[in-house]
């Protein structure tokens, strides 16, 4: 696919883009991403070459600052904010030719300029602003007239296959607020996350499981901002017995859970006439699947811990919360063309559940 966009950049104003977002983010942006072969425990160690650079804690803090600009719309002090921590983060703003809407993307580069990976020793980090080096701290969405209280996210790209591409569409077909993707692969960095372990080895590039990373300040600074707007992350596994499995932290998970379970399973039933349909269940009970994002930094601060608590082991999620961990095999992952796909049995249907729910 060939993205045609025009991009302009003057020191008065944002860097801007014009072109087709979704085909941006999928053939550029997320291609940008070097995969790891193999997951967790079995990651080649080849493909792993600390490519994600840890941030500093005086780095942290000053992100969140940019993400609070951002959630303001104060997009151009947003702008030099970020570059005064690293010269290699724009804030673009991108008008998608498709749906004449506005996005405002925090973002590595821009648009047909986004810096290459670089290989690092273990644990290394960037204090020099101007340093032109990849940091692949990730990619951030903002959408100034959103038409739905919806912040979606995809921590791990490329290792949980085509949840970012899921992400990207959900985004742009829900009309929502705000977009989180990853950015690099979660088995990229060869040290372990220094937060809870579980048998599937967590790495310090794993932004579900790594709690001082850009990754967690935006979500803590979204999700703070107001207590109307839900979250979904998008996970794949193989293991759930159901294609989709929904939780919350907690067993006795709200309404919206439930909701959102029968309104996937509808549009997927809808979609087949009368072939292969989906089938999706809710933690409410303690012989449910293991992945229920107990162990996840966003489940954790969304449910009431306080940051400095959503790391030890121990610490579990307190309370419902307005997050919604999604696991989903590997045909709820698929897109309505591929050719696995079954009109009952794709993202599309997964993206008609969540308009439903969320009207």
């Amino acid at each position: 696919m060939v993205i045609l966009y025009k991009i302009r950049d003057f020191s008065w104003t944002l860097p801007a883009a014009t072109g087709d977002f979704a085909a941006f983010v999928k053939t550029e942006l997320l291609p940008s991403i070097r995969s790891v072969n193999g997951s967790g425990a079995t990651a080649d160690p080849a493909d792993r070459h600390n490519e994600y650079v840890l941030p500093t804690v005086s780095q942290l803090a000053s992100w969140r600052a940019v993400f609070q600009s951002l959630l303001v719309g104060a997009w151009g002090p947003a702008h030099l904010q970020a570059r005064m921590i690293s010269s290699t983060y724009n804030v673009v703003q991108f008008l998608d030719t498709p749906t004449g809407r506005t996005y405002y993307v925090l973002m590595e580069g821009v648009p047909g300029q986004i810096p290459a990976p670089a290989s690092h020793p273990s644990g290394v980090t960037i204090i020099d602003p101007a340093d032109p080096t990849r940091r692949g701290w990730g990619t951030y969405v903002f959408d100034a007239e959103p038409q739905r209280a919806l912040s979606l996210s995809a921590p791990h790209p490329k290792d949980d296959l085509e949840t970012a591409d899921e992400a990207v569409e959900a985004y742009l077909a829900l009309g929502a607020r705000t977009l989180l993707i990853a950015g690099a692969d979660r088995d990229q960095n060869t040290a372990d996350a220094p937060c809870v372990r579980s048998n599937r080895p967590y790495r310090e590039s794993d932004m579900a499981h790594t709690a001082e990373s850009v990754f967690q300040m935006a979500f803590e600074e979204i999700y703070s901002s107001d207590a109307a707007t839900w979250h979904l992350q998008f996970h794949g596994n193989a293991t759930c017995k159901k294609d989709l499995f929904l939780s919350n932290g907690v067993a006795a998970a709200p309404a919206t859970l439930h909701a959102l379970k029968a309104n996937i399973e509808a549009a997927s039933t809808a979609a087949a006439a009368g072939g292969l349909v989906l089938k999706a269940d809710v933690c409410d009970a303690t012989d449910d699947c293991d992945l229920r994002g107990m162990d996840n930094m966003q489940m954790r601060f969304a449910s009431g811990l306080p940051h400095a608590s959503i790391c030890p082991d121990g610490n579990v999620p307190v309370g419902p919360s307005r997050f919604i961990h999604v696991e989903q095999r590997r045909d709820a992952r698929r897109a309505p063309t591929d050719p696995m796909a079954t009109p009952g049995r794709n993202r599309g249907v997964v993206v008609a559940g969540i308009l439903a729910t969320f009207p």
